[in-house]
């Protein structure tokens, strides 16, 4: 589905169903429809300028994070190694970085593994523990949240903060790291993520930057 700020490619559709974007290079918005029946989507964007490379690097403003537990959550996230998968190429392998959903852990950060052609839910690689950095108490999250995530090799690491100059890549306090299985060194394009959202919500990122290496 061509979008505004490049290109969009859908992980899970129920019902047929995707998002509509607007924006441009470094401000994207994803709109679900009013008549949207089922909120499981999950959406990943990149834009025309992302470079098709292994080595990479995405930072923006998630504008609307899950804040409170009372309210619906949609998922935002980032998005790295962006390819074409199985033999026909109409699968989609991907890295994401996302907010948390389930159990109301809304400050918890987990990276997955995508792989469309194989099956239809990612495979978790490890969470991330945000709490000491992006809450307030128990119930409520401070926003938004400046994240920046990268992969290496087989190493990806993300590092998030809400207020002041951000932080460098050798920050105990703000960056978390982990390795990827094997296989997943591959070229592709990044960008971002977006799931959950409800009918007629909209969801904002800003301040886009993605570059190699």
């Amino acid at each position: 589905m061509p979008v505004a700020s490049g290109r969009a490619a859908t992980l899970t559709a129920p019902a047929g169903q995707s998002y509509h974007f607007g924006g441009d290079a470094t401000h994207t918005t994803a709109h679900a429809a009013p008549t949207e029946t089922n909120p499981n989507i999950r959406t990943l964007f990149w834009g025309p300028e992302a470079p098709y490379v292994a080595d990479q690097q995405v930072c923006l403003t998630w504008d609307d994070p899950a804040t409170t537990l009372g309210r619906p959550y949609p998922q935002p996230g980032l998005a790295f190694r962006i390819a074409p998968s199985g033999p026909a190429g109409t699968g989609i392998r991907a890295v994401t970085i996302t907010q948390n959903v389930f159990g109301r852990a809304i400050w918890i950060a987990w990276v997955n593994t995508w792989d469309t052609s194989k099956r239809a839910t990612p495979d978790p690689v490890t969470r991330f523990d945000l709490y000491p950095i992006v809450s307030i108490d128990s119930h409520t999250m401070r926003s938004p949240w400046h994240v920046c995530g990268r992969v290496r090799g087989d190493e990806i690491d993300f590092k998030v903060w809400i207020d002041g100059a951000e932080p460098t890549w050798n920050d105990p306090h703000h960056v978390f790291s982990t390795h990827l299985p094997a296989g997943w060194d591959t070229p592709g394009y990044a960008g971002g993520y977006i799931g959950h959202l409800q009918p007629g919500a909209v969801a904002s990122f800003s301040d886009i930057e993605v570059r190699a290496g």
